[in-house]
């Protein structure tokens, strides 16, 4: 007999396959939309043939799909002569070289030469191209509104039968309400902090190649068909792309003079890291849940970089809600949990690539345990090793992994063609490894991520040591997640290096930062037997508060001094987590530059002295300006036709911007004196 619960269940799996279908179908869909699935072909001839330059004549087929994707296959025919597309061909080499080369430009128009440099439309000859066919876009948005359409349906009706099984209040207010009051308190620092002085931050080097190259170059999918820089966070990107458009911000120069937009997604975002890390903590320890969140919130590289327009904040993110998972089935496995894993490993992975080798590292911690597992099954003399295998949490926790892996594949298959011909070193280059290299590496990555946690925090060193030996004596409850966390921090401290060290590759500094998380959970665990060593609550209580107040005074003291330093040109490379040039007043170039669209009403040129921030020029467009740089053949014609332009030269910190006489200041004037910058603007020439 159907009951309704029977009926509801039905639903449900009807409404589950068919998510997964749509979701397949709408994937299959943004292939062929890439130009990465080609099915079936069409053939248009050339009208309207024009002259361009040398060799190149230009035709339109009036259909700009075909300039959709990263080099799609196009095949042009001269009567039957069939001539594929060279990828590596230009506009300048078919003006230069002809010989049939074509390209495609973004508007669909196609600049082409014949194969023998003749005159097509004197030649007597027909020209015709063959391209796949790609779906309309409204087609394509009808498919994917199917698809969250079923999907929030499928989450409609499963949550009822969830709701038993998962309790939101408990999970974040948790059972004593003093504690998570702690929690709440430690946000406060950061989140005034975050508003003072990241909100209001300009737009630096690597955020504005982002946004410029990337995120409003075109489609707001098109960071995810177009690679040809690590520049590239895809995930990060797409998700930037997409709630600029949420939040009406269209276009690059919008995003440059309001910057603090983009940021507080990256604040929700920082906040949803900080949660899950209290979470995780709160799993081995209550104590470790309040100085979890005390500690990540008062970190120096976490808050420096967190809401940088970049993917490190989405990573730190992503790390810890997959340590709360890993966590969370080794004492609840379920069958929700393993998929989320799989699809949270594969997102963080697909915002960078070198993000795989912390995954791989954890998959060396889990599946050394599983060894160790199946060791004891054997010595045990029990039957039923696979049986175990299955039901063994690490051997699904690998499954998982393994299955994202492949959905990583699968979100990067647009630009796997891409990625390989920037990452994969040329044909006979060798790898040269050497000790050098090796604690370069180290340096760069294990040794600047624990410094970087601890810088500014005097009293967290001394109260990690002490916890140390207090947590030998006595580890705890949850003694087999502690292992766990020791065990893939381990690993994830030391198998990147080792892997970076094989490819003969020195990583970012800055690429560490995805496992910060993790760093301050072993901070957390380590320190949590101090307060737990004091049996009243009342001195347990004050013993968080010390820490909050002794944290939070420190991280504020460091701020507000790094906010005041000068522009520093050593800090440029970033290696320094927390000495980034990117914090303070004195990089407000967009200051200088509203001053003088208000004061330059001639509209004088402006010439950028070296060395400057490498990135000024590209925001010069967006206040109406046009900037040279003095080593520039437009920069040297200006200085030698003696005429009337403006001069911004960068007060550094190693050395004054007066100390150089080149371009000679004896002929101009400053007329930036009350400026809070490290720009000084002068009228050269008057």
């Amino acid at each position: 007999m159907e009951t309704p619960h029977n009926n509801l269940k039905n639903i449900q799996k009807v409404l589950k396959y068919c998510f997964i279908f749509m979701i397949f179908v709408s994937y299959l869909t943004f292939l062929n939309r890439v130009g990465k699935l080609n099915l079936f072909f069409t053939q248009k001839d050339f009208k309207n043939i024009q002259y361009d330059a040398g060799y190149a004549w230009i035709a339109d087929i009036n259909d700009p799909k075909i300039a959709i994707g990263y080099n799609l296959p196009v095949t042009l025919y001269e009567n039957d002569l069939k001539i594929l597309r060279d990828p590596k061909a230009t506009t300048e080499s078919v003006r230069e070289q002809g010989g049939g080369k074509f390209v495609i430009w973004d508007n669909g128009t196609i600049c082409f030469s014949t194969s023998d440099n003749s005159n097509p439309t004197q030649n007597g000859r027909t020209y015709r191209v063959e391209y796949p066919r790609i779906v309309e876009k409204r087609t394509v948005r009808i498919i994917f509104a199917f698809t969250f359409l079923l999907g929030f349906l499928w989450i409609g009706f499963s949550l009822p039968g969830k709701r038993k099984k998962f309790d939101l209040r408990s999970t974040i207010l948790g059972k004593n309400r003093k504690l998570f009051l702690f929690s709440l308190l430690a946000l406060i620092p950061f989140l005034y902090f975050a508003i003072k002085f990241l909100l209001p931050q300009p737009l630096w080097g690597d955020e504005l190649f982002t946004l410029k190259n990337y995120v409003y170059a075109k489609d707001w999918y098109y960071p995810a068909t177009f690679y040809d820089y690590p520049n590239n966070h895809v995930f990060f990107s797409l998700i930037i792309s997409l709630y600029s458009k949420f939040i009406k911000i269209r276009t690059f120069c919008d995003a440059v003079q309001s910057p603090w937009k983009i940021r507080l997604l990256l604040i929700f975002l920082s906040i949803i890291t900080i949660f899950f890390t209290t979470l995780s903590a709160r799993k081995i320890n209550k104590s470790a849940g309040v100085i979890a969140s005390i500690l990540l919130s008062t970190s120096l590289p976490f808050f420096l970089w967190t809401t940088q327009i970049r993917g490190y904040g989405l990573s730190m993110t992503l790390m810890s809600i997959l340590i709360y998972l890993l966590m969370r089935v080794q004492t609840s496995p379920n069958r929700i949990s393993f998929v989320s894993i799989a699809i949270v490993s594969a997102l963080f992975v697909y915002i960078m690539p070198t993000n795989a080798v912390y995954i791989i590292a954890m998959g060396f911690y889990f599946l050394f345990k599983l060894l160790i597992d199946l060791g004891k099954y054997k010595e045990s003399g029990e039957n039923g090793i696979i049986y175990r295998i299955k039901r063994n949490p690490e051997a699904k926790i690998l499954y998982s992994f393994l299955w994202g892996a492949v959905f990583s594949i699968m979100l990067y298959y647009p630009i796997l063609d891409q990625m390989m011909h920037v990452y994969l070193p040329e044909s006979g280059e060798k790898v040269i490894m050497s000790r050098e290299l090796f604690f370069r590496i180290f340096r760069l990555g294990t040794v600047e991520i624990i410094r970087s946690s601890l810088v500014g925090q005097p009293l967290l060193s001394a109260c990690i040591l002490i916890g140390f030996f207090l947590f030998l004596r006595n580890p705890g409850e949850n003694k087999s997640l502690s292992r766990m966390v020791f065990g893939t921090g381990l690993c994830l401290l030391i198998i990147p290096d080792l892997f970076f060290f094989l490819l003969g590759s020195v990583p970012y500094a800055r690429n560490s930062l995805a496992i910060l998380p993790v760093i301050i959970l072993i901070f957390a665990s380590l320190i949590a037997p101090i307060p737990d060593a004091l049996s009243d609550p009342r001195l347990k209580n004050i013993s968080f508060l010390v820490l909050l107040i002794s944290s939070g005074a420190f991280f504020s003291d460091h701020l507000v001094r790094l906010s005041k330093e000068p522009l520093s040109y050593g800090n440029n490379s970033l290696n320094n987590l927390t000495e980034p040039f990117f914090l303070g007043d004195h990089l407000k170039f967009n200051e200088v530059l509203t001053e003088l669209k208000a004061k330059n009403a001639a509209g004088l040129p402006v010439l950028l002295k070296s060395p400057n921030p490498y990135f000024i020029e590209s925001i010069c467009d967006c206040y109406q300006r046009v900037c040279y740089g003095d080593g520039s053949g437009e920069g040297q014609t200006l200085l030698k036709n003696h005429a009337p332009y403006l001069l911004i030269q960068t007060d550094w910190k190693e050395f004054s911007a007066n100390s150089e006489k080149y371009p000679d200041l004896s002929r101009c004037t400053t007329i930036n004196q009350e400026n809070r910058t490290s720009f000084k603007v002068f009228l050269c020439n008057p």
